[in-house]
């Protein structure tokens, strides 16, 4: 005698290993459910990323992923930057950057850390004129927490590069899991903290003598 159907055929979720949650019930049959519905969203290749735009005068600028051959450029741009740019930037003047900061800036993975610069000119001709970059603060993975850092060239300060580079990389720091970015200045450095204070994200201003540290929220928004 042949099976019957019932011993004969499964159904579909036994035959293709699913579960069968018909018989699931309460917080254990939600979780299933909302997890049948996620929708997994890969993160960008930021390392590519490359906009062209414009300042708040007009002048044309690139906005980029670091490469790994930009360590020559930002040490150019390094050495055109003013002394007061210099300490807001780190807090101590400096003649020199060094070459394992570079390194660091340049092997970013665009994920525990990532690194964007404005330039202007093409090829040979190209020149950096300001960047942003931001590195983990702990050994989560995604990491929670990451320090931010901005330089701007002298001549191109006070025209809307800080707005536009804090737009970009807080958008790959909330692609990539980060919730808080942070940040040390100067109480005097107003230029910076108005571009913290319109980024248009929960923000906390913590004030310990001369300096300011910034905790902003990027991480749901």
């Amino acid at each position: 005698m042949g099976k019957s159907l019932q011993q004969s055929e499964q159904a579909p979720h036994a035959r293709r290993g699913w579960t069968d949650l018909s018989n699931t019930h309460g917080p254990r049959a939600l979780l299933c459910l909302r997890l049948s519905n996620a929708v997994i969203r890969p993160v960008p290749d930021f390392s590519a990323f490359s906009i062209k735009t414009k300042l708040d005068d007009g002048r044309p600028v690139t906005l980029r992923a670091v490469h790994r051959d930009d360590g020559p450029r930002i040490r150019r741009a390094f050495h055109t930057l003013g002394s007061e740019t210099i300490h807001a930037r780190f807090f101590e003047y400096r003649a020199e950057v060094t070459e394992a900061e570079l390194a660091q800036i340049t092997g970013v993975d665009f994920k525990r850390d990532a690194a964007l610069l404005v330039t202007t000119g093409a090829g040979v001709d190209e020149v950096v004129i300001g960047g942003v970059s931001y590195f983990a603060l702990d050994d989560f993975d995604p990491p929670k927490r990451a320090e931010l850092a901005f330089t701007i060239v002298d001549g191109y300060q006070g025209h809307g590069m800080g707005r536009v580079l804090m737009q970009e990389i807080i958008e790959i720091a909330r692609a990539n899991g980060i919730h808080y970015l942070e940040a040390d200045l100067f109480a005097d450095n107003i230029p910076m903290l108005h571009v913290f204070q319109h980024a248009g994200l929960p923000l906390v201003l913590l004030r310990e003598e001369d300096t300011i540290h910034i905790r902003l929220e990027v991480r749901g928004a």
